[in-house]
């Protein structure tokens, strides 16, 4: 998790880590899913913004990949910072 999260903070990467990020939430078991989606949501409301925008990209299609997805999104409320 912590490799995944320093693969985000990168501006450069960040497109890339949000997208490895999103994969897990699709494919991880429920119970590590919830940590995940905190990740990805707190990434959503950041300062930087280009780590800003790739964060929520990621959100914005996973929410249309699946009403599922779209259903947590909402219900989800993110937790303290992602700092690494």
């Amino acid at each position: 998790m912590n490799s995944l999260k320093r693969y985000c903070w990168n501006p450069e990467h960040a497109p890339y880590g949000f997208q490895t990020l999103r994969s897990l939430i699709e494919c991880r078991p429920t119970e590590q899913r919830k940590e995940l989606f905190d990740l990805l949501l707190n990434f959503a409301s950041v300062d930087d913004t280009k780590i800003r925008q790739a964060a929520l990209t990621a959100v914005t299609e996973l929410a249309q990949s699946n009403a599922k997805w779209q259903d947590q999104i909402e219900v989800c409320s993110p937790p303290l910072s992602p700092h690494p």
